[in-house]
């Protein structure tokens, strides 16, 4: 199940990427077990009406079609952004392996970017390269327009 605006799952996601959540301006798109186990999910923070700031972080299998349609959706359909960014540590393979999976373009690379050496990638998602938003064809229910709702995924 996906859940939209969940503050713990948010704070979750931030920790485990290494960034911040506020609430109050940033959005959290998480993928729940049926009993409500958290399992991954996506934040976006930093909006200005053309960019967003997408950070991904989750358990493993945390990943399903249905989880990344609603993750591209939104900033592309809902905020109408041009591209998303996302930036991840060289260090980090599983995380490079993840962006590149999804369709993101390497932009730049920060030389000493991060903490333990590594080096800073910058990747970008424009909507015209985003194959994910053709999952559209699948029928979405929300219910409601508040913090904490849930949608449904009918396949």
């Amino acid at each position: 199940m996906i859940v939209l605006s969940d503050i713990q799952h948010g704070e979750l996601i931030a920790i485990a990427a290494g960034t911040n959540f506020n609430p109050m301006t940033d959005q959290c798109i998480s993928r729940v077990t049926g009993d409500g186990q958290f399992l991954g999910g996506t934040i976006y923070t930093g909006y200005n009406g053309a960019v967003v700031w997408g950070h991904f972080a989750g358990l493993p299998g945390w990943m399903s079609p249905e989880l990344v349609w609603v993750s591209f959706d939104y900033p592309f359909m809902q905020l109408k952004v041009n591209q998303i960014l996302c930036t991840v540590s060289s260090t980090n393979k599983g995380a490079l392996g993840l962006v590149k999976r999804l369709g993101y373009r390497q932009l730049y690379t920060i030389k000493g970017g991060v903490p333990n050496g590594g080096d800073l990638v910058l990747f970008s998602m424009s909507k015209p390269n985003c194959k994910w938003l053709k999952l559209r064809s699948r029928y979405l229910k929300a219910n409601g327009h508040a913090a904490g709702d849930t949608v449904h995924v009918h396949v």
